[in-house]
């Protein structure tokens, strides 16, 4: 007797014979032969699994947060910092053939405490030479036409805006990374978090990553880039690390994120809906 049985809708109940009851039992036992290929398949799976391997620090997350906070630990002395990331490394910040297609320009403003943070960093320097001065903005309202909207400049300040492309941010960071931390940093590229555990006592976590599957053609793999200095890791399989100081930096994707919200209520997760009203203009441009 049980819900379902008989193909009748859950909840109701069939009483078995005898002889049905027999049957169902026999269907329901595994055979020797299928039981020996779960339990190989199992025991190859988890020799397959890393045994983990502890670092001092672990990012997930090598966009310019995720970097920036690499730069910061190594140069507080810490020189075990591991940052994972599931996408190739960027573009090297001067290959003029990848920052002419402007389809990759996703900028980014720099004010005065991204500059002045970047500066305490030692990558001001490096990062400037590729961001352009901003000086001004001019905003449109919805309804109003193109050529009315409300121009401002901004010449009097103390820091002026500066653009630039995030992913060129991105190779600016990564270069001085390889070049002047390698010995502290190693970075790790086509990985991605899978899975998160904390140990009971929330003091020390284990990750597990695995290589990013989504389909990147336009987009040159780990094993095509030839870094500069020692601080790229080969690509790997699988990995599973272990850390008592994780960072997560991996952006919209959340996965550190979101597992310790999951685990303590000392971490919040808040999403706000997107209510920004997109609107389209073909605005005229009088060039100098």
């Amino acid at each position: 007797v049980g819900p379902g049985a008989g193909g009748q809708r859950p909840g109701s109940a069939v009483l078995a014979t005898p002889r049905s009851a027999r049957l169902g039992t026999a269907a329901r036992r595994p055979s020797p032969r299928l039981a020996t290929e779960a339990a190989t398949a199992a025991a190859t799976a988890e020799a397959e699994v890393p045994a983990p391997v502890f670092h001092e620090a672990v990012i997930v997350g090598g966009g310019p947060a995720g970097l920036a906070t690499a730069i910061m630990l190594a140069r507080r002395g810490w020189m075990d910092i591991h940052v994972y990331d599931r996408l190739p490394p960027p573009p090297e910040p001067d290959d003029e053939q990848t920052w002419s297609d402007t389809a990759r320009f996703y900028l980014i403003g720099l004010g005065g405490r991204g500059q002045k943070a970047l500066a305490k960093l030692g990558a001001w320097d490096e990062v400037r030479r590729y961001a352009n001065v901003v000086t001004g903005r001019k905003d449109w309202s919805p309804e109003t036409d193109p050529e009315e909207g409300v121009e401002r400049r901004f010449t009097d300040r103390n820091y002026l805006t500066q653009v630039l492309p995030r992913d060129r941010l991105a190779g600016a960071l990564h270069r001085l990374v390889r070049t002047e931390y390698a010995g502290a940093v190693t970075l790790h590229h086509g990985l991605e978090c899978r899975r998160v555990e904390w140990d009971k006592s929330l003091d020390e976590v284990t990750l597990e990553l695995e290589p990013f599957t989504e389909a990147q053609a336009s987009t040159p793999t780990p094993a095509q880039v030839t870094p500069a200095g020692a601080a790229l890791a080969a690509p790997a399989e699988r990995a599973r690390v272990r850390t008592t100081f994780l960072i997560g930096a991996d952006g919209t994707a959340r996965s550190i994120a979101t597992e310790a919200a999951r685990v303590t209520r000392d971490v919040r997760v808040v999403r706000y809906e997107d209510d920004n009203r997109r609107v389209y203009k073909t605005v005229p441009l009088t060039l100098p």
